[in-house]
């Protein structure tokens, strides 16, 4: 029996929901009964389908029977219709179909022969046979080979606006749903730069005042790039390199004045790179691996923020892409990525002013790229890089401990190539791919300020 049939992986809310599936509920019932959207439920089914490897209604039925949270009298699965009822059917047809029930109507009931009732008590108890042996459902796996630097296009609505998932809330959505962009947070604004769309790479620059729920456009970067990162230092927000639209490599550095709306160039890369983990420690700008357009690159470089030139540091113990970057405690994390072989989850460290040798770190619980990583109060987060297999969540590794642990996470499965940024009490997922270009913003909140009152 695989893990994923145990239920393990499930939240209370969606064993409730896979509980009234089960019973035959459809998805206006259940949220009716659970006093939630009818969106929602569809967001917590497919979430359980991931968990269970299930594709339609039927096969998660069968799932909860086996894992005893309804028993053959009370579920849906097997049993026939009353007389003069209509019997309930699935609707597979396209679009949320798996996720959805209609009804077709029967006009009346026929008179039934001895011989015929045999048979159908035959058949009940065959189907009900099948419900309970012991079997797998077929995996639906992931695809084996995805594209290191483009995504499929196509749209994800994700949950929808307003809703809440978990300890995640979802906030305005972006103006546009996109992925492989620079995202950093400078004060309140949430900046967003470049990236792929439904129409191309785009060179739009979107701002997110996290005070009042809002986006507006800012000024457009000068050139169109995707696959990038950004810090943000002083009000300055730094995008190196990138992919350009026409297949070519920049080695242009691009900085946004918060304040004044307007970009600038800045010193420009030794080499031409995108895909590659980029981090701050509020003075330098650390770069690690990327994509050189021949290969996967294990250079790192540091640009003091106030610099002209970009310098060589110790190389990475191997080449890679795709990873994501913090700078906690005076040492540089290089987490997870991918080598042009397979996903990593190997996190490599680096003790900041010795630069000896790169050491390594506590390894991550699943394989991740195309991941983001930030720091909070010591902790480092890290969400998405649902690369070559769906991840189901995300992960966090506590100030001072020796291993990660699981963090929930506002969409599962394949989601990458997203922005994970914070402004040192929440943290804020936003765009990404999954099955489809995603537009959704999403807040966390890490860290609870408590203001206690003096005592005079």
């Amino acid at each position: 029996m695989s893990q994923a049939w145990s239920g393990a992986e499930l939240s209370e809310r969606e064993k409730e929901i896979l509980c009234l599936v089960a019973t035959g509920a459809s998805n206006k019932e259940i949220a009716a009964k659970l006093g939630i959207r009818e969106n929602t439920v569809k967001v917590h089914l497919r979430n359980v389908y991931s968990k269970l490897e299930v594709r339609s209604r039927t096969e998660a039925s069968m799932a909860a029977i086996r894992m005893g949270l309804v028993n053959t009298g009370t579920a849906a699965l097997g049993s026939l219709p009353a007389e003069g009822q209509p019997a309930p059917r699935e609707r597979e047809a396209e679009g949320d179909g798996e996720l959805e029930d209609t009804a077709i109507s029967v006009p009346m009931a026929l008179p039934v022969a001895p011989w015929q009732k045999l048979g159908l008590l035959a058949s009940a108890a065959l189907v009900a046979i099948v419900a309970l042996w012991p079997w797998q459902a077929p995996k639906e796996t992931a695809a084996s080979s995805v594209s290191p630097l483009h995504d499929v296009a196509g749209q994800n609505p994700g949950p929808g606006l307003g809703q809440e998932v978990g300890r995640w809330q979802v906030m305005a959505q972006m103006p546009s749903a996109k992925a492989r962009f620079a995202a950093a947070m400078s004060g309140q604004w949430l900046i967003v730069a470049g990236g792929d769309t439904e129409q191309g790479t785009t060179a739009s620059t979107e701002i997110y005042d996290t005070t009042a729920n809002m986006w507006h456009s800012g000024a457009a970067k000068p050139q169109a790039v995707s696959n990038v990162s950004a810090v943000a230092i002083d009000g300055k927000v730094f995008v190196p390199g990138g992919l350009v639209a026409d297949g070519r490599l920049t080695d242009a550095v691009e900085i946004y004045d918060v304040a004044k709306d307007a970009w600038r160039e800045g010193p420009r890369l030794p080499v031409a790179l995108c895909a590659y983990a980029l981090a701050s420690d509020g003075q330098r700008i650390y770069l690690a691996g990327g994509w050189d357009g021949h290969s996967y690159s294990d250079r790192v470089f540091v640009l003091d923020s106030s610099g002209e030139a970009w310098e060589p540091l110790q190389k990475l113990p191997s080449p890679r892409g795709h990873s994501a970057a913090v700078v906690n405690g005076g040492r540089l994390y290089i987490i997870g990525g991918f080598n042009g072989k397979e996903v990593l989850n190997r996190v490599d460290v680096l003790e900041l002013g010795a630069a000896d040798k790169w050491e390594p770190g506590p390894a991550l619980i699943a394989a991740r790229a195309g991941l983001g990583a930030v720091e909070i109060g010591g902790s480092i987060y890290v969400l998405g890089g649902g690369w070559s297999a769906p991840v189901a969540f995300g992960e966090r590794l506590p100030a001072g401990a020796a291993a990660w642990q699981r963090l929930e996470s506002p969409l599962e499965g394949a989601w990458r190539n997203l922005g994970l940024v914070s402004d040192q009490s929440a943290l804020f997922a936003v765009g990404g791919w999954k099955d489809g270009l995603v537009q959704d913003l999403y807040r966390y909140q890490a860290v609870y300020r408590i203001n206690v009152p003096l005592v005079q």
